[in-house]
């Protein structure tokens, strides 16, 4: 999980609820958001008019928070394959 603005609520609220042998990893988050933009512009390129607009100003058509959980996990798996 995420290791930023409530994390430690959620953390305490799946440790109630789970069995308390599972370990709960938190992994830095911070600038996800951004490379979520990033990345969800690399996966759907803006089409028309929409390709002139500077990316810092482009808005995404949905939610990317589906975007940024990938993020977390590859940071996990980064992390794990380290050491």
């Amino acid at each position: 999980m995420g290791n930023q603005t409530t994390a430690a609520e959620w953390q305490q609220t799946l440790r109630d609820s789970l069995d308390q042998s599972l370990p709960i990893v938190q992994v830095d988050e911070r600038y996800s958001s951004l490379e979520a933009r990033d990345r969800y512009w690399k996966m759907y390129p803006p089409q028309g008019l929409t390709q002139w607009i500077p990316r810092g100003m482009r808005t995404p058509e949905r939610p990317i928070d589906d975007i940024v959980a990938i993020l977390l996990i590859e940071r996990y798996l980064q992390r794990s394959s380290e050491g």
